[in-house]
């Protein structure tokens, strides 16, 4: 038997940077949709911050469980190590964040 996902009871205070505020507002992202994103869905660990992703597996996931998360596809939230929003964006492309962290052979020699 499949586990049954509980979502938050109440909503959470999300810390928010200004800028984080600013692109919020330029790309129609919510105080709620932050929170979805942060809640449900991908968590990656580059470098200082964590990226939280909602991708097309995640919405595929949680749709039998009755969430439809298809508007949030592709939203990518940025969580600096203290818990605030530095900045949120949609982007299909996943490898970008990979490159992001980076190896030693590829970053440029000082």
């Amino acid at each position: 038997m499949p586990q049954q996902l509980q979502p938050r009871e109440t909503t959470f205070e999300v810390p928010l940077t200004q800028h984080a505020r600013k692109r919020m507002q330029q790309r129609g992202l919510s105080d709620i949709d932050i929170q979805t994103v942060i809640q449900f869905g991908r968590k990656v660990k580059i470098k200082a911050a964590q990226h939280h992703v909602m991708g097309r597996r995640e919405v595929k996931h949680f749709a039998p469980l009755g969430f439809n998360f298809s508007a949030l596809q592709d939203v990518h939230v940025v969580v600096a190590a203290d818990g605030r929003v530095i900045t949120a964006y949609k982007n299909a492309d996943f490898k970008s964040i990979r490159h992001q962290a980076g190896c030693a052979r590829h970053r440029p020699q000082n």
